[in-house]
């Protein structure tokens, strides 16, 4: 009696131990999304500003790649300090999947601002600004699932 009461506790303290593990991994993703918000506002008040200044000059498209690649630096270095704590993993490895999951989220928003400028009849001033932020934000849902799961995930031989 006294094995199987004791298979019994190292059961449920195995089972309690799983439970842990997923309630660590939910307040991990948790925090990782908390602090990408965070960080996000930052990048998107510095985007918003250089996309309405630049695009006293160049054209919509332009001043969203220009604007956007101007905040990417300081959007990959605080998303890889704060939000995945990943300093000690290889910077190259980081930037050689950032570079193409910013692409992607390039690409992304540029078609979400084309669909969206003309949906509305090309506005100017603050709706332009307000298009290209609404743009944004599917860029920004496709750049967190890459970069979490692609670009500074833990271990590199794992996918997910």
């Amino acid at each position: 009696m006294t094995t199987s009461a004791g298979l019994r506790r190292a059961h449920l303290a195995a089972g309690r131990g799983e439970h842990d593990d997923r309630e660590h991994g939910r307040d991990r993703r948790s925090a990782e999304l908390g602090s990408f918000v965070v960080v996000g506002l930052a990048c998107t008040a510095a985007y918003a500003l250089l996309y309405t200044l630049l695009t006293q000059d160049v054209s919509d498209l332009s001043a969203n790649a220009i604007a956007l690649l101007l905040t990417m630096g300081a959007n990959f270095e605080a998303n890889r300090r704060f939000t995945f704590q990943a300093s000690r993993q290889s910077r190259v490895r980081q930037i050689a999947g950032y570079v193409p999951a910013y692409a992607i989220g390039l690409a992304a928003s540029s078609l979400a601002l084309l669909v969206l400028l003309d949906l509305l009849g090309h506005p100017a001033g603050l709706e332009n600004t307000a298009a290209a932020l609404a743009a944004g934000l599917v860029a920004t849902a496709v750049r967190f699932v890459l970069m979490r799961r692609w670009v500074f995930r833990s271990d590199p031989t794992r996918t997910s």
